[in-house]
């Protein structure tokens, strides 16, 4: 079997396409990897964000860095290949907490970026199929568009699917 054709997207970017391949996301710590998948139109698109809350005003260049921002462009770029909004299916992963020195505190930026998520999905009414969000282990991520499936890689637990869009597996 033949793998598809793989596209890194790195921290701070975003990644759309229309038709078949692969997104990865090396080395997530405390920043987020989200996919997202229009089944129907076959649209889908990843975003590497590393910080919660965008300031006013920000730049196009510089939205994929934001929870908020990235996935409003996340949005509006899936949308620009043709994704209907009522068919997108979401799942997300990272937040961690890597460096904890055996304190939590409300400067956890793992944890401040799964809860812009959150608040992010439930605010936009997004269909959040899976999410691994927190802990203490960084993760990989990748996500094959032909099978729908969504993996993610951590030195302790090995390969894991996280979901697959396609037959709606959730973890």
């Amino acid at each position: 079997m033949r793998l598809a054709q793989a596209t890194v997207v790195n921290l701070a970017s975003l990644h759309v396409v229309k038709g078949t391949g692969r997104l990865l996301c090396p080395g997530l710590g405390s920043c987020l990897a989200v996919c997202a998948l229009d089944p129907v139109t076959n649209v889908a698109g990843v975003a590497h964000l590393m910080l919660p809350k965008a300031p006013d005003n920000v730049s196009e260049t510089l939205a994929p860095k934001f929870v908020d921002s990235g996935l409003e462009t996340l949005l509006v770029k899936l949308a620009e290949l043709g994704a209907n909004r009522a068919n997108l299916l979401f799942a997300a992963t990272g937040g961690s907490q890597l460096f904890s020195f055996g304190v939590q505190n409300q400067s956890d930026l793992g944890l401040r970026n799964a809860e812009a998520f959150r608040n992010f999905a439930k605010t936009h009414e997004l269909t959040v199929v899976a999410a691994d969000l927190g802990g203490t282990s960084g993760r990989s991520l990748s996500f094959t568009i032909d099978s729908g499936e969504v993996l993610i890689r951590t030195l302790a637990q090995g390969e894991m699917t996280l979901c697959n869009f396609r037959s709606r597996n959730e973890k």
